[in-house]
């Protein structure tokens, strides 16, 4: 719980509190913040250890050490954490790693929209790698597509579905 963590990593908003004062949730500021990317490698080398993908996944390939992926993706795992106040990932994208991924619901409810990678083209795609979509979440979480306004969205498949913690 005295762990410094950062929130809003990577945006302007990026502020460092410990890890159990954003858990506790009872500051107002924290509430509004999201907790996400951390390593467990890096933030909690004990647990980690422990670890593992379910058997179902098969082999992992990011423990490959012919690729040459730095040795803390060898037994990749992240921590994304958010209240309910907050949205948490909020911006279309596709993984950076392009990996398979396992989500993991613990508390609440999560809802995801996907779309086939067959459809990047038409999700106005940017940034170096084209990994982003100009396509506001906002819109996408309102259900606001719009023919007129984004054309190419009828060539598009969305699956929508939703986790919820037992």
């Amino acid at each position: 719980g005295h762990k410094p963590v950062p929130l809003d990593l990577g945006t302007p908003s990026e502020k460092v509190v410990r890890f159990g004062d954003f858990l506790e949730g009872s500051d107002p500021d924290l509430v509004h913040r999201y907790c996400r990317s951390l390593h467990t490698f890096d933030w909690f080398p004990k647990e980690n250890r422990t670890l593992s993908l379910p058997g179902v996944f098969g082999h992992n390939y990011l423990a490959a050490t012919d690729k040459g992926y730095p040795g803390g993706w060898h037994k990749w795992f992240e921590l994304f954490i958010n209240s309910r106040e907050c949205q948490g990932f909020p911006f279309l994208h596709v993984d950076m790693c392009a990996t398979h991924a396992y989500s993991l619901q613990v508390q609440g409810i999560k809802r995801f929209h996907l779309f086939p990678p067959s459809d990047s083209e038409f999700l106005y795609p940017y940034g170096n790698m084209g990994t982003r979509s100009f396509i506001d979440h906002n819109d996408i979480v309102g259900g606001f597509f719009s023919a007129l306004i984004i054309p190419v969205l009828p060539h598009v498949s969305l699956i929508t579905f939703t986790m919820q913690a037992q």
